[in-house]
């Protein structure tokens, strides 16, 4: 057989363009079994399949969006019965390209998060990022999404934005959330949490050691409730050490004003956590005195806090509003320290290549 043109070089780009093709037929496939198991699932369950975008069909699709306006209310809206039909479409079919579900505004309730759990206990589910936005979720709810938390080990990004889970939903994903060994991002808005969430999030959720960024905004957590998650910050698990990866903490809009011992607790979480340098403290009250010894902080010894957000007016009156710009020039300008430090560390890989090559020329 005589020999291909193009020699070593082309024999290889032939492969791989097989390879490529191969690899749509094998997404184009996972689509259409998706789809078949989803409209047989929708028909065990006597509702209409979920019209969902799936892209061009072509190759997998990694994102899916319900939200109210697949289904009409004058024929009775998304139920949690649709949300099932869909998650048992792709549970059933093996479909592994799901990387976000998204589901807002929909009336899941705590039946509807439960199959959400069921999903994520399968071994196929290879979720990275999970939206139950407005969904009517409560504390039951919330036990049932930690069971599937304590098993799944893809997920790293959860939002239960706008959910009631209240003190008591809180402390069911307290329960199990220290199993999971993944979870990077939570985000808890408005979810009608108080003081006594504020010390349950302290004391079992934030023993999460995978947790780089934590958001209460919106959360009645007073005083006690925003200590408690700062003490958290630098004695993790109650030790002597910081939390080990917590960059980014939201405690915007939570009842609390920034002087006395939350001001006190702040900078100590500034001055001995040097790992967190992301602030959301807007629609706190805060006064030009605690302002001006935070900038003095971030000029000086405390530089890693690249991010602090306050608001310019609150129900304490306005800020200096010299010292107000002086407090974000300063972030400001950290915050590019920071950018090139990210820089940096991406390109670590080759930077003993670059060092040893740099050697040689000279």
């Amino acid at each position: 057989m005589p020999p291909k043109k193009g020699g070593d070089k082309g024999g290889k780009a032939g492969k791989g363009g097989t390879a490529a093709e191969e690899e749509l037929l094998t997404q184009l496939n996972a689509v259409k079994a998706f789809q078949k198991s989803h409209a047989a699932s929708s028909l065990m369950h006597s509702v209409e399949p979920l019209a969902i975008s799936v892209g061009s069909g072509e190759c997998a699709f990694a994102r899916a969006v319900v939200a109210p306006h697949l289904v009409p209310m004058d024929k009775g809206g998304v139920t949690p019965l649709h949300v099932r039909a869909l998650l048992e479409g792709f549970s059933g079919a093996y479909y592994p390209y799901l990387q976000t579900l998204a589901i807002w505004n929909v009336p899941l309730g705590d039946i509807g998060a439960s199959y959400v759990s069921q999903y994520l206990k399968t071994r196929t589910c290879a979720l990275k990022s999970m939206e139950l936005n407005d969904c009517g979720i409560g504390p039951l709810g919330c036990k049932a999404l930690g069971e599937g938390l304590e098993v799944n080990k893809s997920l790293l990004h959860l939002q239960l934005d706008m959910n009631m889970l209240g003190d008591a939903g809180a402390s069911q994903l307290g329960d199990y959330l220290p199993g999971n060994h993944a979870l990077a991002a939570l985000s808890l808005q408005y979810c009608g949490l108080t003081e006594s969430a504020g010390v349950i999030i302290a004391s079992r959720v934030m023993r999460l050691t995978t947790l780089t960024s934590l958001d209460l905004r919106g959360n009645a957590l007073g005083g006690a409730g925003v200590c408690a998650v700062l003490h958290a910050m630098v004695s993790h698990n109650g030790g002597d050490t910081p939390h080990p990866a917590l960059v980014h903490l939201g405690l915007a809009d939570t009842s609390c004003a920034v002087e006395g011992e939350v001001c006190e607790a702040l900078r100590a979480c500034v001055e001995k956590n040097a790992l967190c340098g992301s602030f959301d403290l807007k629609h706190n009250p805060i006064g030009d005195t605690a302002t001006y010894e935070f900038v003095k902080l971030f000029k000086t010894t405390c530089a890693h806090v690249h991010v602090f957000e306050v608001s310019e007016t609150t129900s304490a009156g306005p800020l200096d509003p010299l010292l107000y710009k002086q407090l974000y020039t300063v972030t400001g300008a950290n915050h590019k320290d920071w950018l090139k430090a990210q820089k940096k560390k991406k390109g670590k890989g080759g930077g003993k290549g670059g060092k040893q090559g740099k050697k040689k020329k000279k």
